[in-house]
């Protein structure tokens, strides 16, 4: 199975376990032979939430502190 350019497909540049195409989940060479025999999976990494430092407890901020400087509480609350 080739690549048909005349179907939409994507560019690939950089490393992508040596794509350079990509059509309907299938990934292909630079010259529009298809790598491996079943569609390739990408797996995005998910970003993890850093873990709370030992003894502190996480707690939710419901609302901001009022500024000590009275001026600019009242730029805020206007």
């Amino acid at each position: 199975m080739s690549l048909d350019k005349t179907k939409p497909h994507g560019l690939i540049y950089g490393a992508a376990n040596g794509a350079s195409f990509e059509q309907d989940g299938m990934f292909y060479d630079s010259n529009g032979v298809l790598i491996g025999d079943k569609p390739l999976r990408v797996v995005k990494p998910v970003a993890k939430a850093a873990p709370a430092p030992a003894g502190v407890t996480p707690t939710a901020v419901t609302k901001a502190p009022a500024p000590a400087d009275a001026q600019l509480a009242a730029q805020l609350s206007s």
